[in-house]
């Protein structure tokens, strides 16, 4: 029965990969498509940039400081 398992543990991850390579796929090439279908929305996507990029800047340096803080302190045990 090991075998058995292993197999539909393998299965079911092969599976999920070609799906998510399968969305992957789909969203790129609907992405691509968008960029070049009329009408263009250029205000949206410069707020859209905005919200994502500056009003998160924050919150990375902060991610930014702690993950570097947790690194300096396991490399100078080193």
């Amino acid at each position: 029965m090991p075998f058995s398992d292993l197999k539909e543990r393998l299965t079911d991850n092969i599976n999920h990969s070609i799906r998510t390579a399968g969305g992957i796929a789909l969203l790129s090439v609907q992405t691509f498509r968008d960029l070049f279908t009329r009408p263009f929305y250029f205000g949206l996507t410069a707020e859209q940039v905005t919200i994502m990029g500056l009003d998160s800047l924050l919150l990375v340096a902060i991610t930014g400081l702690a993950t570097g803080s947790v690194m300096a302190l396991q490399f100078g045990y080193a």
